[in-house]
């Protein structure tokens, strides 16, 4: 594939016809994006975050500020403030980029958690850009129900997607399309020990695309965390794709030390197994880092930095 571009982006592959030149242009970014992307807008982007893909299974977390992509529901563990933002280059390809960068903080009056989150991935290659897709997410929380063991949170985000592409070798701007999606999820706790979490995104079922509109995936997760003792999280979650196979994923964090965290996680289809650490609670501020495996393609690695105020 690699060779494919170099030759499509060098002047022996400039031919007569600026029409075909857009069109192979676009078919390479798919094909980079559909190759090598894991997890986003139209392609499925999962954002970054190092902790939640050492864990994978996330959907019954809190307290972190990029629950408003994972389960908004989640949010309603956050007491002040807090920011972080994450990267990586997924399979460790240099043409291929994902930032997320996320803040919360709760609102007057029992209202609430609201966050806003942006994720953004871009495939550059010999300085030219071809493709490239964000999601801004504007995120709510709020508590249902609790009493001395129970609680009961529900949360939803609305997002604003964008996918555009660069120009052709001719000069032509090969477009861009904007869609919105709706997601929501449920969080209850039980016992102060025991999760469990529903989450649906793109409930709407949007399409993107002016000339040829595809739908974006719907995808359901449900998830049970348990955690037996202070300092240990165990959890386990099923991801369905609508019209796609499902997938596993389960792990766990122990607390070493109070500012120190060990994560290892697995997930299926395909066989993946991730190891990570978090270094935690120094001066309000937490740094994350995660090896995530593949059984064909190189590790990806992802670094996190977050913050409480």
């Amino acid at each position: 594939m690699n060779r494919f571009l170099e030759i499509l982006l060098t002047r022996n592959a400039i031919v007569r016809n600026s029409r075909f030149v857009s069109m192979a242009i676009i078919g390479a970014s798919w094909l980079i994006v559909a190759s090598f992307a894991y997890a986003q807008v139209t392609t499925d982007i999962e954002p970054p975050q190092p902790r939640f893909a050492a864990i994978g299974a996330t959907v019954a977390m809190a307290g972190d500020p990029a629950m408003a992509f994972f389960n908004p529901a989640g949010l309603t563990g956050i007491k002040a403030p807090s920011f972080n933002c994450a990267f990586t280059r997924p399979y460790d390809q240099n043409f291929l980029t994902v930032y997320h960068v996320t803040a919360a903080m709760p609102l007057p009056k029992n209202w609430g958690v609201a966050g806003v989150s942006i994720l953004n991935s871009g495939v550059k290659y010999g300085g030219q850009s071809l493709s490239n897709e964000t999601a801004v997410a504007l995120a709510h929380a709020i508590t249902l129900q609790r009493d001395i063991n129970t609680d009961l949170t529900f949360g939803y985000a609305i997002k604003v997607m964008s996918q555009s592409f660069g120009t052709s070798l001719a000069g032509e701007d090969l477009g861009s399309s904007t869609s919105f999606g709706i997601d929501a999820g449920v969080r209850a706790t039980l016992w102060q020990r025991t999760r469990v979490a529903f989450h649906i995104t793109n409930i709407n079922r949007p399409e993107i695309g002016t000339t040829e509109p595809h739908d974006l995936p719907a995808v359901v997760n449900v998830g049970l965390a348990y955690t037996p003792y202070r300092g240990v999280y165990s959890a386990i979650e099923l991801e369905r794709t609508l019209g796609n196979e499902q997938l596993l994923k389960g792990g766990f964090e122990f607390e070493v030390d109070p500012h120190f965290d060990l994560r290892i996680g697995i997930r299926s289809n395909p066989n993946r197994i991730a190891f990570g650490f978090g270094i935690k609670q120094i001066m309000n501020a937490h740094v994350d880092y995660t090896y995530l495996t593949h059984s064909s393609l190189p590790a990806t690695h992802m670094i996190g930095f977050g913050y409480d105020f």
